[in-house]
């Protein structure tokens, strides 16, 4: 884990000197009229309403880093919607890169779970959809997020005590063609699909459907406060890639049996039969979302239907 240094009202002499030469460099200057900005030595630091992410910069990894940003920083240009963190901008000095995020203030869904020990099944169903919806835009954009787990998601509470869910963390993010493929080994274990895991033995190539296994997981997770496979990496590789689920019968009781189905089909082992974003939003446990709250599901439909039918 990263070392982190509070944020001091002092500005970084780095960014004071930042001359002002050309279009960048002038809303640069802005950015610094508007944020003050402290000293860290790590991710997402909280800047008067934004984020931002910094990494250190040296004659050896300058170009993996100049690209991974830039790449992030071009993905995120890209999204538009209520369930994925806003992008404001990328600049660059002569020693890091900065990428301006939306600020959420009230936790990662990791930290949500571990308060909480487990989430409803209506908070899950909720949480769910939104997810579901936010996978969908980033697919039918061509951006496969490769690294989806409960610390890569954001809360920010609403006026109605629900909670708007918000994916971030596009470090890994690969953008493609609907019938591409990836053959990059990444992810974090727990939440990688076996394709991924086979790709290491035997080059195997993976589709965007990796998202759909992690997205299971997370589920799996949010209904019984436990991951479905074992931590010991040797057991947890063998359970991912044979798709063997642990199952206690107890911690489901009162859980809907739509639900664990919803989560077997997303977590079937070969990638053509799984469950496509798709084919989980018209699930039957889906469809008794618009009970959870009315009003937000309207919102985000309505959004749906000016993006993409107008």
């Amino acid at each position: 884990m990263t070392d982190h240094l509070e944020p001091t009202l002092e500005a970084d002499p780095l960014l004071t000197s930042l001359p002002v030469e050309n279009n960048t460099n002038r809303a640069w200057a802005l950015v610094k009229e508007k944020y003050v900005f402290g000293r860290h030595l790590a991710c997402d630091v909280n800047i008067n309403g934004a984020t931002t992410d910094k990494a250190p910069v040296n004659d050896l990894n300058i170009e993996k880093a100049e690209r991974c940003f830039r790449r992030e920083a071009d993905i995120l240009r890209t999204i538009d919607h209520p369930c994925i963190i806003q992008f404001y901008d990328f600049f660059e000095t002569k020693s890091a890169y900065y990428i301006f995020l939306e600020l959420a203030l009230d936790g990662s869904l990791f930290d949500h779970i571990i308060n909480q020990g487990k989430l409803s099944e209506r908070e899950s169903l909720f949480f769910f959809y939104q997810m579901l919806t936010a996978v969908d835009h980033l697919h039918r954009l061509g951006i496969t997020h490769r690294d989806l787990k409960p610390e890569n998601i954001l809360l920010e509470k609403t006026s109605s005590g629900d909670f708007l869910y918000k994916i971030t963390d596009f470090g890994l993010a690969k953008i493609v063609g609907e019938t591409s493929y990836m053959k990059t080994l990444c992810g974090t274990p727990g939440y990688v699909a076996p394709e991924v895991i086979f790709r290491g033995a035997r080059s195997e190539q993976y589709t965007n459907v990796v998202d759909c296994w992690s997205l299971g997981v997370i589920l799996y997770i949010c209904l019984v406060g436990y991951p479905p496979f074992c931590e010991d990496p040797q057991i947890r590789e063998e359970q991912v890639l044979t798709g063997h689920l642990y199952y206690n019968e107890e911690d489901w009781e009162g859980l809907s049996p739509k639900v664990f189905d919803l989560i077997q089909k997303l977590l079937r082992v070969d990638p053509k039969s799984r469950f496509t974003i798709t084919q989980a939003l018209n699930h039957e446990w889906m469809l008794v979302v618009l009970s959870i709250n009315i009003y937000f599901i309207y919102v985000l439909k309505i959004y749906y239907f000016f993006t993409y039918r107008c």
